[in-house]
């Protein structure tokens, strides 16, 4: 079986585990789906099952989709912050009639001693999204 056609396989058992299903009902719905016959279908969502166990539990589990809505909106907030505290010596010299030469400077300076902050806020947005993308599992039905 290619790999991807075994990734789809594998997404749908999880999703159907996920959502509840028996499993001697996606074992027949694997078999018709994908051309298996039921021993095939039956060991394969066990298999899954058993590979899969924790990131099943997980996706059961309402906290998931909070924590990964506390971490998207984290990383937002490590990126809003030094970045508005990046643009406000940039904006106050701008204003006092400097030029973007002299503003500059005092905007880089914060700038470098904030790069970690936005990195790790970045990091953050990043795992947030694909976690809520995996949280949010009733909306990816096909």
């Amino acid at each position: 079986m290619p790999s991807d056609d075994q990734r789809e396989v594998t997404e749908y058992i999880i999703q159907a585990l996920v959502e509840g299903h028996s499993r001697d009902e996606i074992v027949r719905n694997v078999a018709q789906r994908y051309d298996f016959n039921l021993r095939q279908a039956e060991g394969l969502v066990l298999r899954v099952e058993t590979v899969y166990d924790r990131d099943i539990t997980a996706r059961r589990s309402p906290m998931y989709f909070w924590i990964s809505l506390l971490t998207l909106m984290g990383g937002a907030a490590l990126m809003i912050f030094p970045t508005l505290e990046i643009l406000r010596p940039l904006w106050s010299s701008l204003a006092a009639g400097q030029t973007w030469e002299q503003a500059s400077s005092a905007a880089r300076e914060v700038l470098f001693t904030n790069i970690p902050l936005l990195l790790l806020g970045l990091g953050l947005v990043i795992a947030g999204i694909r976690t809520l993308r995996r949280s949010t599992w009733r909306f990816h039905r096909k």
